[in-house]
């Protein structure tokens, strides 16, 4: 089971926190412009991904006595 609104929950928490941050401390948010793109690069990978099911077998051969 997949949680994409947790998973987006988190992403935009992080943002938000990157984002507090730089107004607290006073910083540019042109500092963080690339991390915050990352973090939406992400959700936009994580919510148009598809999931592909695949399947193993494992065989033994053993020798007749």
């Amino acid at each position: 089971c997949s949680d994409l609104h947790g998973a987006k929950r988190e992403i935009a928490r992080l943002i938000a926190g990157r984002r507090a941050e730089c107004t607290y401390f006073g910083k540019d948010e042109r500092e963080i412009e690339k991390e915050i793109a990352m973090y939406i690069n992400a959700w936009e990978a994580i919510k148009t991904s598809t999931l592909v099911l695949d399947s193993v077998c494992f065989i033994k051969v053993v020798e007749n006595e």
